[in-house]
């Protein structure tokens, strides 16, 4: 399920990330670290498994910081799918674009126009 979920998050980041890098059990961490500058990669997210739980470390790379969070819950985008009537599944075309992020022109909900 976790390997589900670290598929589902590169999706979400697309077009922006390595969606057919392969993990095997012998890579290590300073493997990932010294490839990610000739790659252009300036952060990477990190899932663990231990016996508290997942963790997610987020990775400013070259040097830090670095971020920890213990992942409590989290939902796949089949569980959300299955949840919605009409669900949308986006195109590989949709996918190439980065998205578009809005940031202004918001009203202040405590001012009335």
């Amino acid at each position: 399920k976790v390997i589900a979920l670290v598929h589902n998050l590169r999706e979400v980041m697309m077009p922006n990330t390595a969606t057919s890098l392969k993990e095997r059990k012998t890579n290590k961490l300073k493997d990932f670290l010294n490839v990610a500058p000739t790659l252009n990669v300036t952060h990477c997210l990190i899932f663990s498994k231990s016996t508290l739980g997942l963790n997610m470390r987020v990775v400013k790379i070259p040097r830090g910081p670095t971020f920890t969070f213990r992942v409590l819950k989290y939902c796949l985008k089949q569980d959300i799918a299955g949840m919605q009537r009409k669900p949308h599944t986006p195109s590989d075309r949709e996918l190439l674009q980065p998205p578009l992020l809005v940031l202004n022109n918001f009203s202040d909900p405590g001012v009335e126009n």
